[in-house]
């Protein structure tokens, strides 16, 4: 009997059932007759590429290719080598920020930036900041922000209501010019342009609306249109690959991560993620964004009160965590928004001003050892023991440096850990690892760790044995 080990995070209701976790290691899957039909290869690491020496990364922003950035009270551009230039000061230092765009017609681009107590204005073209903007009419704490048609779209705070700017101009509004969601009484939760679509989640149903071109107000709800879905935390919503995702929930309770396929909301959290979630304390400053890398689209969602970060692989379908460590233990990765820019994939570090690349020849984070780790579905046949004749585990060689990894086994479902052994990773030749004998047990987990500083890449892993006769 051969049995196929490695599988995704799945870390189901009871700890006697599932408990399988694929933790900054992620799955692909080989569809083309190689070697190995499904590797595990560590995510990315992360280096240094601009630190704007504030306390915190609250927003990121490319537009015209060049990147943009709020960090601490203050709002920069940054150019390809890392440099940035202080473009304004925010009345705020910490918490939510977040950046829209627009053409100005084509003759002044601009941006505008939230941050839940005032907006900010600055003109591309003519390099000029307006910190706050004056306009009496724009929406003081407006807590979501998107931009369409050369219109700025900001959300009222708790209201049903979102209001417009004049057109192609992103520091003039008027009173008059605002919406609502009016389909369902339950107020908006956020908003997001997808598709040349205006979307407005509530929380508790979600309103498409469009561009009419109407002279009043432009923008309409789409006729018959109303998805019974809301949005849990409007910091959940992220488009990728022209899908929209988020952490919703409807009106009879519960959240789960839904991806919309056109109007229908289509559940792509597991149950086990789905109990994750439920154990929670707080959801609602959840934090989503996606990158590409590699062929592969994720989504980072992070639970920040309960440092915890669920990755969704759109590319395969499947979940594991990112991790980072805080200084005392690994916990939530430490990304808290994304850009893509100048071909690099940029993180923003919640915990310091640094601004990091991704890379996937890098296997540290800024120096920092990143714990990678896979944990087995249990062996289990009906209470039979089970005799395990050998483990093999294949693993990619690293030719010039020797890497170890740690192997643990359990016989109760994960509660307590045995050591079989740390393992040298061959620097040259076969990366095959066989160990022989383990003896019989009703159940069987095991458990591979690497904290080293290398490249760590499970190109198998299998377990040979017999199910015995009682």
């Amino acid at each position: 009997m051969i049995i196929d080990l490695l599988t995704q995070d799945y870390r189901s209701k009871s700890i006697d059932n599932n408990q399988s976790e694929l933790i900054n290691m992620y799955l692909e899957e080989d569809t083309n007759k190689g070697k190995y039909k499904l590797v595990a290869y560590p995510t990315f690491g992360l280096v240094s590429f601009c630190d704007t020496t504030q306390a915190n990364v609250r927003a990121l922003y490319e537009f015209l290719d060049v990147l943009y950035c709020v960090a601490g009270n203050k709002f920069y551009s940054i150019n390809s080598a890392g440099t940035k230039t202080e473009l304004g000061t925010l009345n705020t230092s910490s918490g939510f920020a977040k950046i829209a765009a627009i053409s100005g017609g084509g003759t002044s681009n601009q941006l505008v930036i939230i941050d839940g107590t005032n907006g900010y204005h600055y003109n591309v073209t003519t390099a000029t900041a307006t910190f706050p903007i004056v306009d009496a009419d724009f929406p003081q704490t407006a807590d979501d922000i998107t931009n369409q048609d050369d219109y700025i779209i900001i959300k009222k705070a708790s209201s049903i209501a979102f209001a417009i700017s004049n057109l192609a101009d992103g520091l003039s509004y008027d009173a008059l010019d605002f919406g609502s969601k009016i389909r369902f009484p339950d107020r908006l939760a956020a908003i997001c342009s997808r598709n040349a679509e205006l979307w407005l989640l509530g929380t508790r149903t979600t309103q498409p609306f469009f561009n009419s071109g109407n002279a009043d107000f432009p923008f309409e709800q789409i006729p018959s249109t109303l998805i019974e879905y809301g949005c849990a935390a409007k910091r959940s919503v992220v488009v990728s690959e022209n899908t929209l995702y988020c952490l919703a929930k409807n009106a009879n309770g519960g959240n789960i991560i839904v991806k919309y396929n056109g109007y229908a909301p289509q559940k792509i959290s597991t149950r086990a993620i789905d109990y994750q979630i439920s154990q929670l304390t707080s959801v609602s400053d959840c934090i989503a964004y996606a990158y590409s890398l590699e062929g592969h689209e994720f989504i980072d969602f992070t639970f920040p009160t309960d440092l915890a970060t669920m990755t969704y692989d759109t590319t395969t379908g499947g979940w594991l965590q990112r991790k980072s460590y805080n200084g005392s233990a690994y916990s939530r990765f430490l990304g808290s928004c994304h850009a893509s820019c100048y071909n690099k994939s940029l993180i923003g570090a919640y915990n310091s001003g640094v601004i990091y690349q991704q890379s996937s020849t890098t296997y540290t984070e800024n120096g920092t050892a990143i714990q990678r780790r896979f944990v087995s579905p249990i062996l289990y046949s009906e209470g039979k023991r089970i005799f395990i004749d050998g483990l093999r585990i294949d693993v990619e060689n690293n030719i010039g440096s020797s890497k170890t990894f740690d192997l643990e086994k359990s016989h109760d479902n994960g509660r307590t850990w045995t050591t079989v052994g740390t393992y040298t990773i061959p620097t040259s030749g076969a990366g095959r690892i066989n160990i022989q004998k383990l003896g019989s047990e009703r159940s069987w987990m095991f458990r591979i760790t690497s904290t080293t500083n290398g490249k760590f890449v499970l190109l198998g892993f299998q377990a040979t044995g017999e199910i015995g006769a009682n």
